[in-house]
C-alpha cells in the first residue's frame, strides 16, 4: 500500500511552503538523502513566466531543494528539457535557474550526456544520463490538465527526461492515448523516480498544460509512487481515474496500483467538482475489444476521430513552433498562415501545447 500526504497550502508563501511540504514528506516515505545526490526533475513544459503557472513553481522547487540540502544532500542538481530547449536552455525565463543561484544547487543539463534504453515495443529512446549517475531522483510535477492524456502529472512528468526533440517523434510511435500511455509507464519504468511530490497550489484548468487556465487549488500531494500521486490528482479534479489513460494502463498491470492509504487529507474529500476537465471520450464494444488486433491501423482512424487543432492566425506571431514541434509533418507557413494537412495530422497536440501565444484550440 503506497502511502500518499495531501497537505493544503493556498499560497507560495516561503514559511507556509516550507511548513506543508515538510508535513507532506513526513507522511509519506520520503527518502534518506544524507550524503546522496539528488535531481529534482522539474515540469518546465517551455521557458514561461512564473505568473502563467505552466511550470513547477520557482518558490516550491527553492524550499524543496532547501529541504534536501537540509537533510544531508551532497549536491542537488535541478533540471528538465523542454520540448523545444532553445540554445543553452538553462530555465531563465521561469526563474528555475534564480533558484539554481540561490540554493546553491547545480543545473542538470539533460542533452549533455544521454544513455540508449529500449523501453515499450522495443523503440530505443534516448534518455538524460543523470538520471542514472544521482543516487535519487524527485519528480516535482505541476497539477494540470492535459488535451490528449486529460492529465499530467508525476508519470507524464518524466517524459522530460528524453532531451529536447527527440520527444516528439515519441508521438508517432504511439500514436493512441492508450499506447502513449504505455509508453510512458515503460519509460518511468526505465528510471523510477524514488519520490514524487506535485505543485498544486495554483493548478491549470481547461486547455492545459500550456494554453489553460490558472486556478487556486491549494494542495501539495507527496509519495514516494508517483503512480499513487496521479491516482490522487485525478480524483481532485474530479475525474474517474479509470478514464485516465495512464491510470487505467497502471491498473491493468498492477491491479494495486491504486491501493492507497491517505494519511493526512484523503483525495476523495478534496473533489472540486466544478474543476474544469478535458472531456474524456469514451470507447465502444468495437474499439475496446476489436480495435487491439489492428492497432497500427486504427490507431490511425482513432486519431482522425479526435478533433484536429484549429488554427487562430489574428493570434499567430509566426514564431514556428508548432510546426518545429509536430512529429507527423503535418504543418507548415505558407502565404503567411500556418497550414495544416490534415490527413498527415496525428492529433498528438504537441503543437497546442507549444503554442505561446494560445493561437491553437483544440474544440
Amino acid at each position: 500500500m503506497n502511502k500518499v500526504a495531501i497537505t493544503e497550502c493556498k499560497r507560495y508563501d516561503s514559511k507556509k511552503l516550507r511548513e506543508a511540504i515538510l508535513e507532506t514528506i513526513a507522511n509519506s516515505d520520503f527518502p534518506t538523502l544524507e550524503g546522496k545526490t539528488v535531481l529534482l526533475k522539474t515540469n518546465i513544459l517551455s521557458d514561461s513566466s512564473p505568473d502563467k503557472h505552466i511550470t513547477t513553481n520557482p518558490s516550491f522547487v527553492k524550499e524543496l531543494a532547501t529541504i534536501c540540502k537540509e537533510r544531508g544532500a551532497s549536491t542537488v542538481y535541478i533540471g528538465d528539457s523542454p520540448a523545444l530547449p532553445g540554445h543553452s536552455f538553462k530555465g531563465e525565463g521561469c526563474k528555475i535557474a534564480e533558484v539554481c543561484r540561490e540554493t546553491e544547487s547545480q543545473w542538470a543539463d539533460f542533452s549533455k550526456k544521454t544513455v540508449s534504453k529500449h523501453i515499450w515495443q522495443n523503440i530505443e529512446v534516448p534518455i538524460a544520463a543523470i538520471v542514472f549517475d544521482v543516487d535519487v531522483v524527485i519528480t516535482v510535477p505541476k497539477m494540470k490538465t492535459h488535451q490528449l492524456m486529460y492529465t499530467t502529472g508525476a508519470v507524464k512528468n518524466m517524459f522530460g527526461i528524453i532531451p529536447g526533440l527527440n520527444k516528439s517523434p515519441m508521438h508517432l510511435k504511439a500514436r493512441s492515448p492508450e499506447n502513449f500511455a504505455k509508453f510512458l509507464l515503460s519509460l518511468y519504468d526505465a528510471r523510477t523516480p524514488d519520490y514524487a511530490i506535485m505543485d498544486g497550489i495554483i493548478a491549470m484548468e481547461g486547455a492545459g498544460p500550456a494554453n489553460g487556465t490558472p486556478r487556486q487549488v491549494g494542495y501539495i500531494i507527496g509519495s514516494k509512487c508517483g503512480i499513487a500521486v496521479d491516482f490522487a490528482q485525478a480524483t481532485i479534479m474530479g475525474y474517474d481515474p479509470m478514464d485516465i489513460p495512464i491510470l487505467n494502463q497502471a491498473k491493468k498491470r498492477d491491479k494495486n496500483a491504486d491501493d492507497i492509504e491517505y494519511t493526512i487529507l484523503n483525495a476523495k474529500d478534496c473533489v472540486i467538482d466544478d474543476f474544469r476537465r478535458i472531456a474524456v471520450k469514451k470507447k465502444n464494444l468495437v474499439s475496446s475489444l476489436i480495435l487491439p488486433f489492428f492497432t497500427r491501423y486504427f490507431d490511425r482512424k482513432r486519431a482522425s476521430k479526435r478533433q484536429e487543432p484549429i488554427f487562430i492566425h489574428d493570434r499567430c506571431r509566426k514564431c514556428k513552433k508548432c510546426v518545429d514541434i509536430c512529429p507527423a509533418k503535418a504543418l507548415s507557413l505558407d502565404s503567411g498562415k500556418i497550414q495544416l494537412k490534415e490527413e498527415k495530422c496525428i492529433r498528438c497536440y504537441c503543437c497546442h501545447e507549444m503554442c505561446p501565444f494560445d493561437a491553437i484550440k483544440i474544440d
